[in-house]
């Protein structure tokens, strides 16, 4: 396996493991909701809470390889602001979540600076991946089309915007990135 396809395979299996670890902690935060901004000092909301910051963090990782990736195929700028805005989106969950385990109290403007930053990277991280073909450019099209949604669906009047939404499209970026990884396919400039 060449260094390329290792690093497509690596960048894939972290977005993808950030993926498994949110499952379940949606799963603890959702159960441990209160109808109100109150945050429980439960061990449901603390699984939660820590389940939802590791999956952040792998998916950041991911992000920071696949950027190394999109970078050695010619897409620098894309890319890079992806990866700075997907830095401040988990800055922003990260600070909620230590003030929600410390006040118990959750902070809706931090979630909103997520939701936007999170979906405003995968839109940039979709438009690298269709102007650099890396991994795939159907990827890069179902990321544009899913980012844009969210963001769409964000700026409709709704208390029931699942903040979480726009982590589907590293799951799929991590398959696309997987499978180049495996069959041999991540031909990358400068790279192997």
């Amino acid at each position: 396996m060449r260094v390329a396809d290792r690093t497509a395979a690596t960048a894939g299996a972290l977005l993808i493991a950030g993926f498994a670890f949110m499952m379940p902690g949606v799963a603890f935060a959702v159960s441990s909701q209160t109808g109100s901004d109150y945050v429980p000092p439960t061990f449901d909301s603390r699984a939660g809470a820590i389940l939802l910051a590791i999956a952040l963090l792998l998916t950041l990782a991911g992000l920071v390889v696949f950027d190394r990736i999109l970078w050695r195929s010619g897409e620098r700028v894309l890319s890079t602001a992806g990866t700075a805005a997907y830095a401040v989106a988990v800055s922003a969950w990260l600070a909620a979540t230590v003030h929600a385990l410390t006040a118990h109290r959750w902070t809706y403007g931090l979630e909103v600076t997520y939701i936007i930053a999170a979906g405003c990277a995968m839109l940039a991280f979709g438009a690298a991946v269709v102007r650099a073909g890396v991994p795939a450019r159907w990827a890069g099209w179902a990321t544009i089309g899913w980012s844009v949604g969210a963001l769409i669906l964000f700026a409709l009047p709704s208390e029931n915007y699942p903040p979480l939404f726009v982590q589907l499209v590293p799951l799929v970026l991590g398959i696309a990135l997987v499978r180049a990884g495996v069959r041999g396919r991540a031909v990358v400039a400068g790279a192997g």
